[in-house]
């Protein structure tokens, strides 16, 4: 006997949470590693804008090109939201951002 299950209510409507790459502490290889992985899922995602949230003190030069460097490879805006503070390479990273969708406190 075949079954037809169809889903009722609210529940129809929930859809898959946007990724949000958050990139807090120093940037280093570790970061990196973190950043290419959630990089990967939100391209993968379909989301029209991929944010970046930015709290760091800054750190390796030759991370934050790398992270650039994925930058430039997407197909859809990058947001990149500083919370905080963003010295040095963490700077970088933040005016690397899509023109108009970098965002930061006046501070």
């Amino acid at each position: 006997m075949n079954t037809l299950t169809r889903t009722v209510g609210p529940a129809r409507f929930i859809k898959k949470a946007p990724v949000v790459i958050t990139l807090m502490g120093e940037v280093d290889t570790d970061m990196v590693v973190k950043f290419v992985e959630e990089f990967n899922a939100a391209v993968a995602s379909g989301q029209p804008v991929i944010p970046v949230i930015i709290h760091s003190d800054g750190g390796d030069l030759y991370d934050a090109i790398y992270m650039i460097n994925c930058f430039k490879t997407a197909t859809v805006p990058i947001a990149t939201i500083v919370t905080g503070q963003a010295y040095s390479a963490a700077a970088l990273i933040f005016s690397a951002g899509t023109e108009g969708f970098r965002f930061m406190a006046k501070n």
